[in-house]
């Protein structure tokens, strides 16, 4: 259970925070619900959750999960691929462009193709792991603040979307087919806070 601070100072903010909990609290007794002192954490900057860290700045992928894709050794069969597509996979929304640059990988683990490792496989595999040692913290999304969308198709019709503030930090990175498109774009363009690029 996450409970954010709001307000326009941190002072307030607190005030919050603390009027939330003690409304839990109240919620929690008549039913003789109890939380674990061990596992609370109040007033804390950043939290681990679900394989990444809530901080003020943003979203960042966990320090475990990014040691844990640096210390994995080359894949020497299609399960230790798939394992490390899979772990690898799990950071794309830090990574841009990842799913093209593991693409060798990923075709090493059709049923029908063999696993015979060469030259692009550890290039790709090299590269997935600079990417995700070098994954940026996303912002959060501001609904007020304007945003940049860059907009680009592969060969395969698959259009990529990493969305901005106007700053350049990375928001998200959204990944839509063609269709989609418009409704995406119609939902954004009305602000009329969007840039196309």
């Amino acid at each position: 259970m996450l409970m954010m601070w709001r307000g326009p100072s941190k002072a307030a903010a607190k005030v919050d925070h603390d009027l939330t909990v003690i409304e839990l609290l109240d919620r929690l007794s008549p039913h003789n619900l109890k939380l674990n002192p061990d596992k609370v954490k109040c007033n804390t900057s950043t939290t681990p959750f679900m394989g990444h860290v809530l901080t003020q700045e943003g979203l960042q992928p966990s320090t475990e999960i990014v040691n844990a894709v640096l210390n994995m050794p080359q894949p020497c069969d299609k399960a230790a691929t798939r394992r490390f597509l899979g772990t690898v996979m799990y950071l794309s929304k830090f990574c841009p462009h990842l799913s093209e640059i593991v693409r060798p990988l990923r075709d090493l683990t059709h049923i029908q193709q063999e696993f015979l490792l060469a030259e692009q496989h550890t290039e790709a595999f090299a590269k997935a792991k600079e990417l995700v040692s070098k994954a940026p913290c996303l912002r959060y999304f501001d609904v007020h603040a304007p945003v940049v969308l860059q907009v680009d198709a592969s060969e395969n019709k698959e259009l990529v979307l990493p969305c901005y503030s106007l700053q350049c930090q990375p928001l998200a990175l959204l990944t839509l087919f063609g269709n989609l498109l418009h409704t995406v774009l119609a939902l954004f363009l009305p602000q009329n806070s969007v840039t196309l690029r």
